[in-house]
């Protein structure tokens, strides 16, 4: 038996077993940070991408699968943090700020932010896709599986939605 499954089910249970588990991975996080070291993001930034891999694994662990949970939360670490990476470099070399598309984000306590699309650009599936992938954090793929969709049509979909958003802020601009 997972010798770690004890302390994922105390961090599923309390906040306290997740501070627990975030504290006792730190090393592996750091160790995951530095061997992505690059000149586009901090070790901080890496190091907190870690740490929502973690806590994200703790919920999404399923032990009926028959992986380790170390091994798991390993994956999702190193992934995550690449991933962010990946992302860095592409925005870099097309950098468009968030504020050219005027989507409004408002912060509540203790809430996620929630985007207010301008009526009647989005169909609700557009929206719907934004929503889960920008203000929830899912990923494209299980956005497409939420959607009962293909991976590719939800790449699809989000292209065509961002499209009509740049295009209605674009045409603000020149009114």
């Amino acid at each position: 038996m997972d010798r770690f499954l004890e302390k994922w089910q105390k961090a599923r249970k309390s906040r306290e077993g997740m501070e627990e588990l975030l504290n006792y991975l730190r090393p592996l996080i750091k160790k995951a940070a530095q061997r992505y070291r690059n000149p586009y993001l901090t070790e901080e930034d890496l190091m907190q991408e870690g740490m929502i891999a973690v806590i994200e694994s703790v919920y999404r662990f399923d032990p009926e699968r028959g992986v380790y949970f170390l091994k798991y939360v390993r994956e999702m670490v190193y992934g995550r943090i690449y991933s962010l990476l990946r992302a860095e470099k592409a925005r870099r070399g097309k950098e468009v700020p968030l504020e050219e598309y005027h989507i409004e984000v408002q912060h509540f306590a203790e809430e996620l932010p929630t985007i207010n699309f301008p009526p009647g650009v989005l169909t609700p599936r557009q929206e719907s896709l934004i929503t889960l992938k920008y203000e929830r954090g899912i990923s494209l793929s299980e956005v497409a599986k939420i959607l009962k969709i293909t991976p590719a049509g939800a790449y699809d979909l989000e292209k065509r939605a961002l499209n009509k958003l740049k295009k209605y802020y674009l045409s603000l601009k020149t009114k």
